[in-house]
């Protein structure tokens, strides 16, 4: 069935895996990847032939699925709470229309990626721009306003990227990640060995759809 494989190898068959060592610098707005016209008209029925005829492993498909949904609601969830942890504490705009301004989600970005792959490697710094200053971390600006707020960054940085409770959950966040996504790949190996390489050599495919009855 060639639907199942477009299916799988285009990876639509289940949500992406977000990973804390990996976040965006700007709020993530996850829009499906849209399949083409042919796999919209057929995915449906090659779905149900998933469930009427392979019921473990669409049972598999749904049950990873929702613990994808979930894990990625815990990212975002820890994201943006660090994220409102630093504005509420810089206290600066976001917007770099203001003479003032600070990025927040890069500073969540970097202070993650610092506690889970040590990454950047240098430490950042104040670096006077008259007549503002501006921290940096690696070359890429994080807050561009007074040194007070340059100062109050930079110590806040500190804070959290040494702060247990932080590095336990980035931790356990980016060691679901690696599990979910190594069942990932479990999974759409079960899925292409049972559904498509059978099929492809001529075998049967199992279960039925509302097309078998047309």
């Amino acid at each position: 069935m060639e639907v199942f494989k477009k299916w799988l190898e285009t990876e639509k068959f289940l949500p992406p895996i977000k990973d804390v060592a990996n976040i965006g610098e700007e709020h993530d707005i996850y829009v499906k990847p849209q399949p083409t016209s042919d796999l919209i008209s057929s995915i449906p029925f090659a779905l149900q032939h998933l469930e009427t005829g392979y019921f473990q492993l669409f049972s598999k498909l749904k049950e990873l699925e929702r613990q994808i949904e979930e894990y990625n609601k815990s990212v975002e969830g820890f994201v943006n709470s660090l994220h409102l942890t630093i504005k509420n504490k810089i206290e600066l705009s976001e917007s770099a229309r203001n003479d003032c301004y600070a990025y927040y989600r890069r500073m969540v970005s970097y202070v993650l990626r610092k506690i889970l792959i040590g990454y950047p490697e240098l430490v950042p710094e104040i670096v006077e721009r008259k007549p503002r200053y501006e921290l940096q971390w690696a070359g890429a600006g994080l807050i561009i306003g007074s040194k007070e707020n340059c100062e109050k960054g930079l110590k806040l940085i500190s804070e959290l990227k040494s702060s247990d409770s932080i590095i336990q959950k980035a931790k356990n966040l980016h060691h679901k990640a690696k599990e979910l996504n190594a069942q990932r790949n479990k999974l759409y190996e079960m899925l292409y060995y049972n559904v498509v390489s059978k099929i492809q050599v001529g075998g049967i495919i199992q279960g039925k759809c509302d097309a078998c009855s047309r």
